[in-house]
């Protein structure tokens, strides 16, 4: 091997969250869903809630920290589009609307790659709708 492979090699092995932030899925409700970014200790993944753009963007804390321990977690979604919730939620991202709701997002298995599925809510009613997306 050459330096320059090596080089390369090692680079990666020092950015496995880069990797990770281009995992996808494809879901019949919300297209084609994208790893976006990571903020803190919550990731961002990017779906269609409608067929406009800007996409809507689904919240998970926790989920950067247990790459390895993927299991259930409590998040949100936000559109930035609008709605009609009664306040205005921010995610730490900075995206703020008055369209959004609760998410529980439960992935199939504990490392990638991996399916999930996600119960949803709009405003403050509990998750009661779902959406499945696959890995492609």
């Amino acid at each position: 091997m050459n330096r320059l492979t090596l080089a390369i090699a090692a680079g990666l092995l020092l950015l496995p969250g880069a990797l990770l932030a281009d995992e996808t899925w494809e879901s019949a409700i919300g297209g084609t869903i994208v790893w976006h970014d990571d903020v803190n200790d919550t990731s961002i993944f990017l779906f269609d809630r409608v067929v406009v753009e800007p996409r809507a963007q689904l919240y998970i804390p926790g989920l950067p920290s247990s790459m390895d321990a993927r299991g259930t977690y409590f998040g949100y979604w936000i559109d930035p589009e609008g709605g009609v919730c009664d306040a205005q939620l921010m995610g730490p991202d900075g995206v703020q609307s008055d369209a959004w709701g609760a998410a529980i997002v439960t992935f199939d298995r504990s490392t990638f790659p991996s399916g999930w599925t996600a119960f949803m809510g709009d405003c403050l009613d509990p998750p009661h709708y779902g959406m499945r997306a696959d890995v492609p």
